[in-house]
């Protein structure tokens, strides 16, 4: 997936996909406790990105996608962080 695949980087998140034969979609997510901190942190990210996810529609799609987490969402910033996620997931294929 990371080799062959495509990839969107952001601020906080890097998008990783590559398209499959299968008609159903899969979402992986790679939070890390040293980026996201304690578990309800973590939790939060994953809520957030599985929304992105669902909006987009992209579980519908023959495409395999994962979401890493890639610097610490300061508290201020989840709304940022949001737009970001559906606007880089909103343009994979």
């Amino acid at each position: 997936m990371f080799q062959q695949g495509r990839r969107k980087g952001g601020r906080f998140f890097a998008v990783h996909w590559v398209a499959t034969e299968a008609s159903v979609g899969h979402l992986g997510l790679v939070v890390s406790k040293k980026l996201a901190g304690n578990g309800v942190q973590r939790n939060r990210v994953k809520r957030l990105t599985r929304e992105a996810y669902r909006r987009a529609g992209l579980q519908w799609r023959g495409v395999d996608i994962v979401v890493r987490l890639r610097a610490p969402i300061p508290a201020t910033d989840w709304t940022l962080a949001a737009q970001e996620l559906h606007r880089m997931l909103g343009g994979v294929p």
